[in-house]
């Protein structure tokens, strides 16, 4: 028996991912952020405070970690009478899956999930994004405007390198996406609202073996008709693409400062996340220098700390200098060390008297893959988190 439902909402986390070692073990959405967070906490969080009951979560590669995370979704409000958070997995033979899907084929392995709920919309959200949006205001504006599919749109600029460009003509309506958008152009953020009965023809009609995705093929179709109504929905929030090092490193470096426009005093009543149960306090020696930082539960430092994210259960020697940088969990830079500008993964040991990159020169991110240990002075490539220096 199907159950009505107006929107379901599609959260997709099928792709690897470009986070280097960052996100070698685990999916990207998985990855820490903000000193107690996870990224997949933003849209999930939004979702709950959208009161979308019905949540798919398309995945395709290693989900036992996802899975352990999410469990029941109760963390988000997804236990609540009537809601139901569902991690949906490739049908994919384990060829495919060794390849990146599109995110259509992920619709498309997964089409009796939505059927199954009859659908008028599906809202369709990327999971590597920071930021904090109310979806039903986008559902009503796809609703005021008649639209077949409505994308939210953010100002183009440095927080939204390599999403697809949208071109906006007259009454927001979206004349062009990617490469024929022009010059001036907006991007997608994101979140889009699609007609149900019109995806699901397109997936159902279109070649399974067919490598374009909802950017490069589907939308681009839709435009050529000029009868079908796509839209743009303009966000003016703070909002962060992570497509990369760089910019996660940057999503972090955002919480330190105060004209970023995201503060980290929102997220006691918009971010929610299933975290461990807090550490004892953090404990600061009286030789430490801490300024402007982050440091979460069971923080131990002797050292000195500046413009820096720690995450629990981090551990800072005497006469260590940490500056820039985000530690991810039980991380451990030992006396005399020093860590600038990179991002450690979990447990990471920095042995006393070495250092990772410079104080001045900061051009590229060094990034360390969890567990590693570094032995002496590195000369690693920057920005790409392949460590020759350690071992773990």
């Amino acid at each position: 028996m199907m159950r009505k439902k107006d929107c379901v909402a599609l959260i997709d986390i099928s792709h690897r991912g470009n986070l280097g070692l960052l996100s070698r073990d685990f999916i990207q959405a998985m990855v820490h952020y903000g000193g107690r967070y996870r990224l997949i906490d933003f849209v999930l969080s939004n979702c709950c405070r959208s009161q979308l009951d019905i949540v798919g979560i398309l995945t395709q590669w290693n989900p036992s970690p996802f899975h352990e995370y999410i469990g029941a979704g109760a963390s988000w409000g997804f236990d609540r009478l009537g809601a139901k958070l569902e991690i949906l997995p490739s049908l994919s033979g384990p060829e495919q899956e060794k390849s990146c899907r599109s995110t259509l084929e992920a619709i498309r392995d997964n089409i009796p999930f939505l059927e199954h709920y009859h659908p008028h919309t599906v809202l369709l959200i990327q999971a590597e994004r920071i930021y904090f949006m109310d979806y039903r205001g986008l559902l009503a504006f796809h609703q005021k405007n008649r639209a077949d599919v409505t994308l939210g749109v953010v100002a183009a600029g440095m927080n939204s390198p390599e999403c697809p460009a949208v071109a906006l003509g007259e009454q927001g309506r979206i004349t062009a996406v990617g490469e024929n958008a022009g010059k001036s152009h907006t991007n997608a953020m994101g979140a889009a609202v699609i007609d149900w009965k019109l995806l699901r023809r397109y997936l159902l009609q279109s070649n399974p073996e067919n490598s374009s995705d909802f950017y490069t093929g589907f939308l681009p179709l839709l435009l050529q008709n000029k009868e079908v109504r796509v839209f743009g929905c303009p966000f003016h929030g703070y909002w962060r693409a992570i497509t990369g090092v760089e910019s996660l490193w940057q999503g972090q470096m955002d919480l330190l400062s105060a004209q970023s426009g995201l503060s980290v005093s929102e997220f006691q009543d918009k971010l929610f996340t299933n975290a461990p149960v807090p550490k004892p306090p953090q404990y600061l020696y009286p030789s430490n220098y801490l300024q402007n930082s982050l440091v979460a539960e069971g923080c131990t430092i002797s050292g000195s700390v500046r413009n820096s994210i720690l995450f629990p259960g981090v551990t800072i020697g005497e006469d260590a200098v940490v500056g820039d940088s985000v530690l991810m969990p039980g991380c451990v830079v030992q006396p005399g060390a020093q860590v600038f500008h990179s991002i450690l993964g979990q447990e990471v040991t920095v042995s006393a008297q070495c250092r990772i990159g410079d104080a001045f020169y900061n051009d590229k991110i060094n990034v360390i893959r969890s567990g590693a240990v570094v032995l002496h002075h590195p000369a690693a490539q920057q920005g790409k988190g392949y460590p020759a220096y350690s071992q773990g």
